[in-house]
């Protein structure tokens, strides 16, 4: 939620540089979609009511019609003791006379978080555009616009405070079981490349139901390289001639590794399980 603070360092620098006009108008809608979960950093905490009192000062507690708050859906149960962001947003509402069914704790009741952004969504129109926070990862919004009506998009607004949010995307089957970080690198006292997560592209229910890996290994990407190579990528390297190292480094509890095969595009035996296993070092325990 650091758009916060550049909207204020922004007026306090008024004198030296113009800022960008908005097209936000005083009537139009507000929704905040944000992170928090049980690892909330101090940041998220305070920018809560933080940014609830500064739309409260400028009067504009009507104009809010959605907040939702812990919106990495997914996450991991959080403890009512340890919940210090329904704390933050909650003590903020009553505070500063927000309407409290606007407020959606996404940890506990996702469902109904997803539903009222929806609503919101669908309520959208040329006149009465909605500007949507991205104060978090976009799971909870992509979930809300994937079933709202086509024409009500089109008058929605997000606006993004960094890439990260547009990029992360939290599954259990990810984090649990099936990735890794990996890197090709050239020698291996000092590797140098991307670092990528990787994983295998089935979920848990197939995994479960017997389905089993096979050769559709992925990279998530995320950031910068999201933006150059897409969010997903086929793990296919151009190395020069000379030995190269690749890295795993293990990512999810329970990740496992059955063999490790590296095939040359356009040759025979590409992607054929009948193949010896490309040998293996284990560098340090």
């Amino acid at each position: 939620m650091r758009w916060l603070a550049v909207v204020l360092l922004a007026g306090c620098l008024s004198g030296a540089m113009e800022a960008a006009v908005s097209p936000w108008q005083s009537h139009h809608r507000i929704a905040i979609s944000a992170d928090g979960n049980p690892d909330a950093d101090a940041d998220d905490v305070g920018a809560t009511p933080f940014s609830l009192a500064i739309l409260a000062k400028a009067g504009l507690q009507d104009n809010l019609v959605h907040y939702d708050f812990n919106n990495f859906l997914e996450y991991k149960k959080i403890e009512p003791d340890d919940n210090r962001m329904w704390v933050s947003a909650m003590g903020a509402q009553a505070r500063w006379g927000f309407e409290a069914d606007v407020f959606f704790d996404a940890a506990i009741d996702p469902e109904g978080a997803v539903a009222n952004l929806r609503r919101v969504i669908n309520a959208s129109t040329s006149a009465d555009p909605l500007y949507l926070i991205v104060a978090g990862p976009m799971e909870l919004i992509y979930r809300a616009l994937e079933g709202a009506d086509e024409s009500a998009r089109e008058h929605v607004r997000l606006v993004s405070h960094h890439d990260y949010n547009e990029y992360f995307k939290p599954r259990l089957w990810q984090r649990n079981w099936n990735d890794c970080w990996t890197l090709m690198g050239l020698n291996p006292v000092s590797p140098y490349g991307i670092t990528r997560k990787t994983y295998h592209s089935i979920n848990q229910e197939q995994f479960d139901e017997g389905v089993g890996f096979s050769w559709h290994t992925t990279h998530d990407n995320y950031g910068a390289v999201a933006k150059k190579e897409g969010h997903f990528s086929v793990p296919v390297y151009s190395l020069s001639a000379g030995d190269h190292w690749f890295w795993i480094c293990g990512r999810s509890g329970g990740f496992r590794i059955d063999k490790i095969q590296f095939f040359k595009e356009g040759v025979a035996g590409f992607k054929s399980d009948a193949e010896p296993i490309t040998p293996m070092v284990r560098v340090g325990d």
